[in-house]
């Protein structure tokens, strides 16, 4: 497909209208205050098709993307994209096809992949069934707002479409679910094994995973930014930011994202860095 401004871009067959929205929320990233310099390395976890990962090389060119993605069909797009895009000219890229999880955590997982929603692809499968059940409830209130007591039985149907198994049968169908397996390890052991020490900036959009890959880090030191996209579900934006300051970073700033309070979902968006830097 042709996404602007960064050309043709690989998507799994049938992504093809959420990517398409992808541009717009990644510039959100950047604008929170990311600071890219030459041979900075961008560790870019969850990757998806690579749209982070173009912005970034726009931006900045001459750094050293390391692609972490663990969904098999979203890895051959970004494969395809990493290597055929002439935005990459001049920059370093490396790909690795697996998620990345807390020390002591299983190493393979099973994730639900969505074909019409790859973005929302995730190995936390339940919490992603309470987010569709929170957009669907937003969709029944707005219809409710709209035409009053009329919209009763649309709106119920609405309600019980997540929450019922026939519902969710009916849901997957539609979004082209597929489970995968996948692997994981820790981020500190993907460090080691790439031979990598500073990171100029850390990207983090894992659906529903984030504290997990936070705790896979050990050497914070050598990070000089975080940008994290996250749910604040069970009071994971707090324990997101006190993990952030314990680790040094006394500028932390969070955001919520425009879509989000369309969608019925209580997004946000932490950037943080050292005041130093």
């Amino acid at each position: 497909m042709d996404l602007p401004p960064f050309g043709e871009v690989y998507v799994p067959p049938g992504g093809e209208i959420q990517i398409a929205n992808l541009p717009s929320e990644v510039r959100e990233y950047f604008d929170a205050g990311i600071e890219l310099r030459p041979g900075d390395v961008v560790l870019d976890i969850g990757a998806n098709v690579g749209v982070f990962a173009m912005h970034a090389a726009r931006v900045e060119p001459r750094i050293h993307l390391v692609c972490v993605e663990p969904i098999p069909a979203l890895v051959a797009a970004l494969a395809r994209n990493l290597e055929s895009n002439p935005i990459f000219e001049r920059t370093r890229v490396d790909l690795h096809p697996l998620g990345l999880t807390a020390p002591g955590e299983p190493t393979e997982a099973e994730f639900l992949f969505f074909s019409r929603l790859p973005c929302d692809s995730t190995g936390e499968v339940e919490e992603k069934r309470r987010h569709f059940e929170s957009f669907f409830d937003a969709k029944a209130e707005r219809l409710r707002a709209w035409l009053g007591w009329m919209a009763w039985p649309f709106s119920a149907f609405l309600g019980w479409i997540p929450r019922s198994a026939v519902g969710r049968w009916m849901t997957d169908r539609v979004m082209g679910a597929e489970r995968v397996r996948c692997s994981l390890l820790t981020a500190q052991r993907l460090l080691r094994m790439s031979g990598i020490g500073a990171i100029g900036l850390v990207k983090i959009d894992v659906e529903g995973a984030e504290m997990k890959v936070l705790r896979g880090f050990e050497s914070w030191e050598r990070v000089r930014q975080v940008v994290l996209e996250g749910h604040d579900e069970n009071g994971r934006l707090a324990a997101v930011i006190e993990l952030l300051r314990s680790t040094g970073f006394d500028r932390v700033d969070v955001t919520r994202p425009a879509i989000s309070e369309e969608r019925g979902l209580r997004n946000f968006l932490v950037y943080a860095r050292r005041s130093g830097e």
